[in-house]
C-alpha cells in the first residue's frame, strides 16, 4: 500500500470516527435534555436513546476504550459497540425503506378483496394522542374518496390503564367526525399491543371476508414492524400495502430509536430473522 492509498485509508477512518462521534453527542445531548424538560413520558425510550448514544461515541473513539479498560476488555468492548452501531445503521436503514406509502392502482381495490387495519395508540379521554391522530388524519384522506370508501377498515387498540375509553371507540369516532362512513368501520378493542392488534384483526377481516388486500395505517417509522407483525399474525397470504403518517420532526430520535430496539425484539422472540414480508 503505497503512501496516497495510506493517507486515503486515514482520512476515510478519520470522518467515520467524526461521523459515529456526531451521531453519538446529538444522541446522547438529545435525550439528556428531553429527559431534564420532562416533556415526553416514554422513559424507556430517553434511557434507550442516551444508551445508544454513548454506544456510539464509544465506536468512534476505540483507542481511548483500549487506554480506559485495558487491552482485552477493550478489544470485547470495541468489537461489541461496532456491531451495535452496524446493526443500529442497518436496521435504520430498512426502517426508512419501509416508510413510505404505497398503494395499488384504484383498479385493484374494491369492498369485496379489501381491509384497511388503522393501528392504535394512546388516546387522552375522548381525543387520540398526536401520533394517533397522524394516523387517522392519513386514513380519513382516503377513505372518503372511491374506492376506498367501500373497504372495510378496522380500527385496533383497548384500553389501557390510564385510559377512560378503548382507542379503538375513540378512533372510530373521530373518523366519523372527518366524514368517513361509519358502517364501514368496525372496532376491535381488546388489543393491547401490535401483535394482537393484527391477530384479532384478522378474525374479524375473516368473519366478513377473505381479503385479497390489506392496508396498514401506522406512523412512518412503525411502518416495517407493522408489516412484518401482520404477516406473522393472520394477513401471510396478503398483498400488503402502507398508509404512511408523519410524527412530531422534534421527537424523531426518541420514535426511531425505541422502535430500533422493538425490531431487534420481534426478530428474537416473535420470528425467524428473516420473515418473509412481501
Amino acid at each position: 500500500m503505497n503512501n496516497r492509498e495510506k493517507n486515503k485509508k486515514k482520512s476515510f477512518i478519520l470522518i467515520l470516527k467524526w461521523f459515529l462521534l456526531l451521531i453519538g453527542a446529538f444522541l446522547f445531548t438529545y435525550g439528556l435534555i428531553t429527559l431534564i424538560l420532562g416533556k415526553y413520558s416514554d422513559k424507556l425510550a430517553i434511557f434507550l436513546t442516551v444508551g445508544s448514544g454513548v454506544v456510539f461515541i464509544m465506536a468512534a473513539g476505540m483507542s481511548v476504550v483500549k487506554k480506559i479498560f485495558g487491552k482485552h476488555i477493550g478489544r470485547v468492548i470495541n468489537l461489541l459497540s461496532t456491531l451495535f452501531v452496524i446493526s443500529h445503521l442497518t436496521v435504520f436503514v430498512i426502517i426508512l425503506l419501509f416508510s413510505g406509502t404505497n398503494l395499488p392502482d384504484n383498479g385493484l381495490i374494491n369492498g369485496d378483496n379489501t381491509v384497511m387495519v388503522i393501528l392504535g395508540a394512546r388516546v387522552n379521554g375522548n381525543s387520540p394522542s398526536l401520533s394517533l391522530k397522524y394516523r387517522l388524519d392519513s386514513a380519513s384522506e382516503i377513505l372518503i374518496f372511491p374506492p376506498y370508501n367501500s373497504i372495510h377498515c378496522i380500527v385496533t387498540g383497548g384500553q389501557g390503564l390510564d385510559e377512560t375509553q378503548t382507542e379503538a371507540s375513540v378512533m372510530k369516532s373521530y373518523l366519523v367526525g372527518k366524514g368517513v362512513n361509519p358502517s364501514i368501520i368496525y372496532t376491535e378493542d381488546k388489543s393491547t399491543s401490535t401483535q394482537e392488534n393484527f391477530k384479532f384483526a384478522h378474525d374479524i377481516s375473516s368473519s366478513v371476508l377473505e381479503p385479497e388486500n390489506l392496508i396498514v395505517v401506522s406512523n412512518n417509522f412503525h411502518l416495517y414492524r407493522s408489516t412484518l407483525m401482520a404477516r406473522l399474525n393472520g394477513f401471510e397470504t396478503q398483498r400488503i400495502y402502507r398508509i404512511s403518517s408523519g410524527v412530531p420532526v422534534h421527537y424523531y430520535p426518541l420514535y426511531f430509536t425505541r422502535e430500533i430496539f422493538a425490531i431487534y425484539n420481534t426478530w428474537v422472540f416473535e420470528s425467524a430473522f428473516f420473515t418473509r414480508l412481501l
